[in-house]
């Protein structure tokens, strides 16, 4: 994910900046789930939840809004 589709993605969420930090890692940097966890002393899940909820960002983006179906 590019840096700019990161920043836009997570400005419509209420995520902490230590939160968000852990998710950039994963999405842009390309770090693993795990070793992000490691970096920021978080379990390898928070990781990957914090990554998630940037991807379900995503998805709404592309999503019929009327319906909710992915285009």
């Amino acid at each position: 994910m590019r840096d700019e589709d990161f920043d836009r993605l997570a400005a419509r969420t209420n995520m902490r900046a230590a939160t968000l930090a852990m998710a950039r890692r994963i999405l842009v940097d390309g770090l693993s789930a795990a070793a992000a966890g490691r970096e920021f002393g978080r379990p390898r899940d928070v990781a990957s939840r914090a990554a998630g909820r940037i991807r379900a960002e995503a998805q709404r983006e592309q999503s019929c809004p009327e319906c909710g179906r992915a285009f």
